[in-house]
């Protein structure tokens, strides 16, 4: 494991926690306006970053990673060339859903660190832009993005999720204008991303 850099001294961000009976006011803007929608992947968070030519993988917490990527989707990952200093929060999906290796794939849903700068001062439609231009340089089928969906859409997207499962477990909207909190000192909830997660049982969208 190569040794954190200097620049890497922000901690990810956490979504707060809601029920899915706040999504009629999200969708209908009576909360506020200005939300996007991205599915939630059913996964093992790993923050990466590219330094020194090498990929470097932590959990959320920065605790390490005590399993390593399977070799296909290692390959891929190496194959991707981004520049130095670029760093990515991202979500692995494949062993919680008991995939054999060579289907297992990273879901790239934020970028916190471009050529070696600090983006948390960005809007997060901006650093989703720049994510997805990144992206473009990718042709292997085990690296994306996720997509984003309008407010208006969210519920929608809930029980379109709902019935993707296992691959999900549930959406995360958040503020388009959002930027990071960034904390040096440990994962902070961001007041602007909300995670709604559906209990196994849920069937349909509470009225």
């Amino acid at each position: 494991m190569t040794p954190v850099p200097v620049m890497w001294n922000h901690f990810p961000d956490n979504p707060n926690y809601a029920g899915a009976e706040l999504l009629p006011d999200l969708d209908a803007g009576k909360v506020c306006v200005g939300w996007v929608a991205q599915p939630k992947i059913n996964g093992y968070r790993r923050w990466l970053w590219f330094t020194g030519g090498h990929w470097c993988l932590l959990s959320k917490n920065r605790t390490g990673n005590t399993r390593p990527l399977p070799l296909p989707l290692n390959d891929a990952l190496c194959n991707w060339k981004v520049p130095e200093g670029s760093g990515f929060d991202a979500e692995w999906y494949g062993p919680v859903a008991g995939l054999p290796d060579n289907q297992h794939k990273l879901f790239f849903f934020d970028l916190p660190m471009f050529n070696g700068e600090w983006q948390g001062k960005l809007s997060f439609l901006e650093r989703d832009l720049r994510l997805r231009e990144l992206m473009c340089s990718n042709n292997d089928p085990r690296l994306d993005t996720l997509p984003c969906y309008p407010q208006g859409e969210m519920q929608t997207l809930f029980l379109a999720q709902l019935a993707a499962s296992p691959i999900s477990e549930g959406i995360v909207c958040k503020l388009r204008h959002s930027t990071l909190v960034g904390d040096s000192v440990r994962p902070k909830k961001n007041p602007a991303w909300i995670k709604f997660k559906f209990a196994p049982d849920v069937k349909e969208l509470p009225e």
